[in-house]
């Protein structure tokens, strides 16, 4: 299965998404997915769809391979496409949780999805398609799901791939950077007290042995009452992407 992520060029028609996925079906036809409410639009066939400029139920959405996801819209004269130009590099964007700046957006190819972490607090996203890895057709998806800490919604089960999406934001309570001498670097946004204080005696004992850069280790904790990043160790400062 081969896989393309499209931002900032399409939107979804329906709902606006712009985390929008394309694969390819066992007959070779482009399938381009929504992962915020699951539209997709199938290569090869033309579908009724809600004309965003004047509410038209019957606009027609159909693939172009030039031109990416077509809708037309007899009744206003709408023509909107997508376009095929494909952005996929890592971006900085705001944390929600902390207000960093520097936080980094970026692809993860392994699993299709779009992942932020914030160097600062620890906040994590991801945000891609929920894979049935049981199947013997690793692109076969197994529904969607829609996940934000301390709360779920609706999941479904569908029969092509990938169907939908999942979102997940994850608590930061710190995040751990360090280097290992003669190596690359090592980074891992934490979610929880526990998590922040079995890091810093992991890096301890590993700067105290001298297998780590001491200037690329750092090690930050979340103060939830002062809403704050603290510094827990390390005189890392340079941001790591």
């Amino acid at each position: 299965m081969s896989a393309k992520l499209y931002r900032n060029v399409r939107r979804c028609s329906q709902c606006g998404g712009i985390e929008i996925t394309e694969t390819y079906n066992g007959n070779g036809h482009p399938i381009v997915t929504c992962w915020r409410c699951g539209h997709r639009v199938v290569g090869g066939q033309t579908t009724a769809v809600l004309c965003p400029k004047c509410g038209d139920p019957a606009a027609n959405e159909f693939y172009d391979k030039e031109k990416g996801v077509v809708l037309e819209c007899s009744p206003c004269g709408a023509y909107l496409c997508s376009g095929m130009e494909v952005v996929a590099e890592s971006t900085l964007v705001k944390c929600t949780q902390c207000g960093c700046a520097d936080a980094v957006e970026f692809f993860e190819d392994l699993k299709l999805s779009v992942e932020i972490w914030c160097w600062e607090c620890g906040h994590a996203e991801y945000t891609g398609p929920i894979w049935d890895y049981d199947n013997d057709f690793p692109g076969e998806g197994a529904g969607w799901n829609h996940e934000i800490r301390f709360g779920a919604g609706g999941k479904t089960g569908l029969d092509q791939e990938p169907h939908g999406w999942k979102r997940e934001m994850k608590f930061g309570a710190g995040f751990m950077q360090c280097r290992v001498k003669g190596g690359g670097f090592y980074l891992l946004p934490l979610h929880s007290p526990e998590e922040v204080g079995r890091a810093e005696k992991l890096l301890r004992e590993k700067l105290l042995s001298g297998e780590l850069e001491e200037i690329d280790t750092r090690l930050t904790r979340w103060n939830r009452e002062k809403k704050q990043v603290e510094r827990v160790l390390g005189k890392g400062s340079k941001r790591p992407w």
